[in-house]
């Protein structure tokens, strides 16, 4: 491989698909992280964290077919 190929996958389009996946999945971590620490009740918690929960494993499945 030549120096020239390496910085070849930070130019294509797949590559910032596959950032903003990453950074979906961070923002809903973050939301996670804020529903854990609330004072809601369990049944109130769970609903809103199913949601986040689906969409990180939307997104670490999309990231798992590239």
């Amino acid at each position: 491989m030549e120096i020239e190929d390496l910085g070849k996958d930070v130019v294509e389009a797949h590559f910032y698909v596959r950032d903003s996946m990453v950074n979906s999945c961070v923002i809903a971590n973050q939301k996670l992280t804020n529903i854990f620490g609330g004072d809601s009740s369990s049944i109130v918690k769970l609903f809103h964290k199913l949601p986040l929960l689906a969409t990180i494993g939307w997104q670490m499945f999309r990231l798992y077919l590239l």
